[in-house]
């Protein structure tokens, strides 16, 4: 997973219930799943990462958009093609 979002650009994004999907500049899309209480957290200093952040994504502006999953329930994967109606 790391290598395939590893020093991508997040071009678009895409919902459907607590699916949401990012597509990255080389197509693929990277699908979270927020389980019962996962959620995104942005934030611009470490000192305020949450507690149970699974997954932290450094951007070029200087923030983090952490993946926080306190029940570890939901799930990250990487696909080629997504169909949300």
């Amino acid at each position: 997973m790391r290598r395939g979002v590893r020093s991508r650009t997040m071009k678009e994004t895409g919902r459907h219930g607590k699916y949401c999907a990012v597509r990255m500049d080389n197509g693929e899309w990277l699908i979270m799943h927020f389980g019962m209480t996962g959620f995104l957290r942005y934030y611009k200093d470490d000192t305020n990462q949450p507690v149970h952040a699974r997954i932290l994504f450094r951007l070029r502006n200087g923030y983090i958009m952490a993946y926080v999953s306190q029940r570890k329930l939901g799930s990250l994967n990487l696909a080629r093609d997504i169909n949300f109606p």
